[in-house]
């Protein structure tokens, strides 16, 4: 007689499954000490998202199995659609759901097509969502190997789909070795941001979970102790072999994302087969209450962190990481319940409505059998093992609606900082946080996710990282986090020309060395034009290096998803330390004193050393030789490059040009003193935009054929050397120079990328004699016709401009600057300009007809340089990609 089979601890091991994938969200040891977290988040709740894609397996997978293996029974495929489209809507109800969420984080703005369909079908459009689509294609792909292959072609099929995700996960380190395969997930990426998807995670575990329902059919009746206790000493065997796994990977900065394991395998088995073995009658409110957990945590993690600033619990409800994650977990299982509960009670009622309109229970069947029809748990005959299948798929309509939302990556990217991210991880937090803080995707996670690194995730990115991780400042009003949908155009904005970044871009490029590779300066928050929006379009370009002043804004771009080195060329207080680690930032040590404060972290800390060359500004002095070796000597300091600054390679006077020279040489000397002594000197780089346009080449101007590749010349050692491993370029990737008379040589060569526009809000005569503005600075001569345009000094217009020194363009025609520029106004004669009307778009920077102001005339106008005039431009002003 066959006996029936209980998966209650399968059930109750949900309910831990989804709390671990809150860990993941919220890094809970963050506050205490960074390894337990990182052993927490990175290798102990890695067990949740393959475990519910097994028992999708064991219960959905299992039913559509070739003869020989499982019976493919017209319920198996009944089940298999019904799972789809409850999956799908159930995607569908999160993506509604988190839609408010994600455009107040500002996750969809500037979202191309591409992206759009990258994030619905692969990512996830919420940091932790990516977990739906890659259960519908990971079953998809399962069914479509069924048809083909055995079980046990199947598994081997799968490992090797894993394998290859495993490469483009924790193993990326060393595939990135290989150039060619480094390409090769490069493209992956840009199909999807991770690996760990339903085409290279989900199949093996699901295909596991299909063998389980095998092992299933054999349970034991609980009294063989001796084969539970093999099961847990292989289990914990396995999961110290992980757990070393995670931390050597760690260890030598190996991993992209940190999803998938090689050790994992046997975890999940072992790990499956221990729940399986024992008896625990099933329950509908666990299944249930598991997917509303997961499904809300995020909201909640915005609710916890919404409600601590107004009442001033910040610092123990976000800042202190554990009590943040009891807090967001709480909730999320008070919920969890709730909704279960009443999702239980509206069934029941259900039930018992239909069984009022039924004429009776077949007589047939005992007392205790109608009792168990009564209560839709009805186990009989032979049919009892399909018939538990059917009921725990059916019944827990949400069934393994889990997943890590990686840091990435993340909300990184919530922070989608996540999603995070956001994947990214993108702030679209009441407190500033950013949804990538689910590091994964990460925080994102990304959602770091980096997505986190990413990963993602985040990666991808740690959860945190999604919420501003513990950032130190309070939110600002400039912030994202209290961005909204705007409607483009809408008061004052620039307008970022993707097309002639590009061009620029492969300007740029045409000057290196084929091993040369760009590190375009994205600080200042992207010179004006939006260091989130220029980081992914230059990613799309495929760079994959960046170099910014401060870790705010290097976090800043892997909360929102930015792959690649991030390099910090300025000062990081010690006390952020931890957040170097966390985002996979690359730190410049300024000096000798500062590396070994550095080296006093827990965890290695990867660095370029600054070589102070002549600038006197940061960097260990070149002639301090045993201060440069030293650093090399610290145990916690990660030598990823060395680098300098020319500081006069803009000027073409001879002296100039000489002393520039001499900072050469005298870097060259240190490098090779270095190498001589065994040091590592991995990557270098000396040039920034000047000195790439006019050092290398030997061309001093402009003149000849751009088009040739560097490569394709015979070129001089000493301007190999110049070129290094990187270069720099700042304000010459967005198309000017410093000054306008620096930038004509180049016009046409590199092309403008930024606009900057704003509305004529309102028109009005000003009649001879009346005084305008404040202090009545201008006085009408004559009658004429003036016009407010809705941008002001606080958007980043110099006041210098007042006074008639500068214009505006609207309808091709100039418009005098009157009186002194307000903060958020500004008045300009419009007497000569025709058909003028409310609405009409004034350009302050870029064309109109004929006519064009250009960044580098308003420097000019104002004493100064078009690098201030970018960089002080303001943040309300929208960034409209074009």
């Amino acid at each position: 007689m066959r006996t029936k089979a209980n998966y209650g601890c399968l059930d109750r091991f949900r309910i831990a499954a989804a709390l671990l994938v809150i860990a993941i969200h919220t890094s809970p040891l963050t506050s205490f000490h960074e390894g337990a977290d990182f052993f927490l988040t990175r290798v102990l709740a890695r067990v949740a998202v393959p475990f519910f894609f097994m028992v999708t397996g064991q219960f959905v997978a299992a039913g559509f199995l070739p003869s020989g293996e499982a019976s493919a029974s017209p319920k198996g495929m009944n089940r298999f659609r019904k799972y789809l489209v409850k999956t799908s809507l159930l995607y569908l109800f999160c993506i509604i759901l988190y839609l408010p969420i994600g455009i107040y984080a500002g996750h969809y703005k500037d979202l191309t097509v591409g992206a759009a369909l990258r994030m619905l079908f692969f990512d996830g459009t919420f940091y932790h969502l990516w977990y739906f689509p890659a259960c519908i294609s990971g079953i998809l792909l399962v069914y479509l190997m069924s048809r083909f292959l055995s079980l046990r072609g199947m598994t081997i099929v799968s490992a090797v789909l894993y394998v290859i995700g495993l490469f483009g996960d924790s193993y990326y380190g060393l595939a990135a070795k290989a150039p060619a395969v480094e390409a090769v997930y490069g493209f992956l990426f840009q199909i999807s941001s991770y690996t760990r998807n339903g085409l290279f995670l989900a199949p093996l575990f699901l295909v596991l979970g299909a063998w389980m329902a095998e092992a299933g059919q054999k349970r034991n009746d609980g009294a063989d102790s001796e084969r539970l206790l093999f099961f847990c000493s292989l289990f914990a065997l396995s999961f110290a072999l992980m757990t070393g796994e995670a931390f050597l990977l760690r260890h030598f900065e190996l991993q992209r994302h940190d999803s998938m394991y090689l050790m994992l395998i046997p975890v999940m088995f072992f790990l499956y087969r221990i729940l399986q073995s024992i008896p625990k009658k099933s329950s509908g409110i666990f299944r249930a209450a598991a997917t509303w957990i997961y499904m809300l945590h995020p909201a909640f993690i915005v609710v916890v962190r919404g409600i601590a600033r107004p009442l001033r619990l910040t610092e123990l409800l976000v800042d202190n990481s554990f009590v943040h994650y009891l807090a967001v977990a709480a909730l999320s299982v008070i919920a969890g319940f709730a909704m279960a509960w009443l999702q239980e009670r509206r069934q029941s009622g259900r039930r018992g409505s239909h069984e009022a309109g039924s004429r009776t229970v077949p007589a047939a069947r005992g007392r205790k059998q109608a009792i168990s029809a009564a209560s839709g748990d009805a186990w009989d005959g032979d049919d009892v093992i399909s018939s538990e299948n059917e009921f725990y798929s059916d019944s827990a309509e949400f069934d393994d609606s889990y997943s890590d939302a990686s840091n990435e990556e993340d909300w990184d990217s919530l922070y989608p900082e996540e999603v995070m991210a956001e994947e990214e991880t993108d702030n679209a937090y009441p407190d500033n946080s950013y949804p990538e803080s689910f590091p994964e995707e990460a925080r994102s996670e990304e959602p770091y996710q980096e997505e986190p690194y990413g990963g993602e995730d985040s990666e991808e990115s740690h959860p945190e990282a999604a919420y501003g991780e513990q950032a130190r400042s309070a939110p600002s009003a400039q912030s994202p986090a209290f961005s909204h949908e705007k409607s483009p155009a809408s008061r004052a904005w620039i307008e970022v020309d993707s097309r002639a970044l590009a061009h620029n871009v492969e300007a740029l490029r045409s000057r290196l060395p084929e091993r040369c590779r760009l590190m375009p300066a994205v600080k200042a928050d992207g010179y004006g034009h939006g260091a989130v929006l220029i980081s992914r379009q230059l990613n799309l370009l495929g760079v994959d290096a960046f170099c910014v002043a401060c870790v705010e804004e290097a976090i800043e771009l892997r909360e929102a998803g930015i792959q690649g080195e991030i390099l910090i060329l300025g000062y990081t207080p010690p006390e952020d330390f931890p957040l170097l680690v966390r985002y996979r930032l690359i730190q410049t040590v300024i000096d000798y004193p500062y590396a070994r404060q550095l080296n006093q972290a827990e965890a290695d800390i990867h660095v370029h050393i600054g070589i102070d060359t002549g600038m006197h500004r940061l960097g260990i002095r070149c002639e301090d030789i045993e201060e440069i070796t030293a650093v090399c000597e610290l145990r916690h300091i990660v030598i990823d490059g060395l680098f300098t600054h020319l500081c006069a390679s803009d000027s073409p006077l001879p002296e100039h040009r000489a002393f520039t020279e001499a900072q050469v040489s005298a870097f060259y000397q240190v490098v090779d003193y270095l190498k001589a002594e065994g040091y590592p000197c991995p990557s270098l780089h000396l040039l920034a935009s000047y000195g790439l346009l006019t050092l290398l080449q030997g061309r001093g101007n402009p003149s000849g054929n751009q088009s040739l590749r560097f490569a394709e010349r015979r070129v001089a050692a000493k301007e190999l050397k110049l070129a290094a491993d990187y270069v720099r370029p700042g304000i010459a990737l967005y198309g000017l120079l410093s000054s306008e008379a620096d930038t004509l040589p180049w016009k046409g060569i590199l092309e403008p990328v930024l606009s900057l526009k704003a509305k004529v809000t309102s028109l009005r005569p000003l009649y001879a004699g009346e005084a305008a503005g404040y202090g009545a600075a201008f006085t009408a001569r004559q009658d004429m016709r003036i016009a407010a345009i809705s941008i002001g000094y606080a958007d980043g217009l110099p006041r210098e401009l007042s006074y008639g020194k500068g214009s505006v363009l609207i309808r091709g025609s100039k418009a005098p600057i009157i009186g002194r520029i307000c903060m958020d106004q500004t008045i300009v004669d419009v007497s000569g300009i025709s058909h003028i009307q409310p609405g009409d778009t004034a350009v302050i920077i870029g064309v109109s007809g004929e006519e064009e102001i250009t960044a580098g005339q308003i420097a000019e106008q104002c004493g100064t340089i078009s690098n201030e005039i970018l960089s002080r431009l303001g943040a309300r002003l929208d960034r409209v990609l074009l």
